[in-house]
């Protein structure tokens, strides 16, 4: 081989590798840190039977089981299937008490907004219902959200230093619900009436809480969903989470209203019981111990595969709206 070839292809390898540095650091450097646990502890095995794991063939996001059909989680996790490990404690072997389940529809709350993460909330139906066991349990959902200055624990397998690796082991982090005052102190014309900021001003811990989509539990209730912040464990800099308690009955009577109104064939929606008349709720509303979630449309009128074939044509139908209201503009 000619000795400038031999020259180019040294330049090359080494332009490459020059490249992929840069690259990692770049990462590095702009990654969100959303996903980590800073300063918490090992939680106690088994001690959070709602927590899942969302895998893709790897651990992305963490997310909570709130009935046997179905998980709640960040919408800035969504991937298009997502596997659901329930009874996890250390993802990285098999301890005999793990269910792996795929994901059956994925619905994101129509009000998300990726930039602002407004509406960050997102629901995954089981394509099987979860066996309920000592391992994996739901968490029961809120009635009304705590004062500040209530402590909560927030789970994840994120990192435990922000230099470290994601750990294997389920870590918890016991942090304050902030005031609405505070928290827009903190992020000056950010933070929505979706949100509560929870943590340590001081830093230290608790401001890269949690995998993103992670439970903030408060008192035996899913009080919030891992979202946000800036930094990782930095002063000033609290976690920003998803206020849970009226967003996802919004998602259901959203979706249920869409296809309502699409269809024009059903006279009648499943009722969302309130809370303080679970015991005279509805046959139709799917409920686990007190969690009310309400099928997104009649369950005996129409099959899953009708239903969901009937949802997507409503989703192209949208589009081609919205897509048809741009050219007209």
């Amino acid at each position: 081989m000619q000795e400038w070839i031999k020259t180019f292809i040294k330049q090359v390898q080494s332009a490459v590798m020059r490249s992929l540095v840069f690259l990692v650091l770049l990462g590095a450097a702009f990654a969100l840190d959303d996903d980590k646990i800073v300063g918490g502890y090992e939680c106690t095995p088994y001690s959070q039977p709602w927590q899942v794991s969302l895998n893709s063939g790897y651990h992305f996001c963490g997310g909570s089981l709130v009935n046997e059909n179905w998980v709640v989680s960040a919408a800035h996790c969504y991937q298009s299937r997502i596997e659901v490990r329930l009874g996890e404690y250390n993802i990285a072997v098999n301890e005999g008490s793990e269910q792996f389940i795929d994901s059956a529809k994925i619905f994101r709350h129509p009000n998300y907004d990726s930039w602002t993460t407004d509406s960050n909330i997102m629901l995954i139906k089981l394509s099987t219902p979860a066996t309920l066991n000592q391992y994996v349990q739901p968490i029961s959902l809120p009635s009304s959200f705590p004062a500040a200055g209530t402590m909560c624990t927030v789970t994840g397998w994120g990192n435990t230093m922000s230099s470290t690796a994601y750990s294997d082991k389920l870590q918890c982090l016991d942090i304050p619900i902030l005031s609405d005052s505070d928290c827009n102190n903190f992020y000056p014309g950010m933070i929505t009436s979706n949100m509560f900021c929870a943590g340590y001003p001081e830093g230290g811990k608790g401001s890269c809480q949690g995998d993103s989509g992670g439970p903030v539990v408060c008192n035996g209730q899913l009080q919030g969903i891992v979202s946000w912040d800036f930094g990782c464990a930095e002063k000033n800099r609290p976690g920003v989470y998803v206020k849970e308690k009226d967003l996802i009955p919004k998602l259901f009577k959203v979706l249920a209203a869409r296809f309502e109104n699409r269809t024009g064939g059903y006279t009648r929606m499943a009722r969302i019981p309130n809370r303080e008349n679970l015991d005279r709720a509805p046959m139709t509303v799917l409920e686990y111990k007190g969690n009310p979630f309400p099928p997104l449309f009649p369950m005996k009128r129409v099959s899953e595969l009708n239903l969901l074939n009937q949802l997507l044509k409503a989703c192209r139908e949208e589009k081609a709206q919205m897509v048809s209201e741009k050219k007209d503009l």
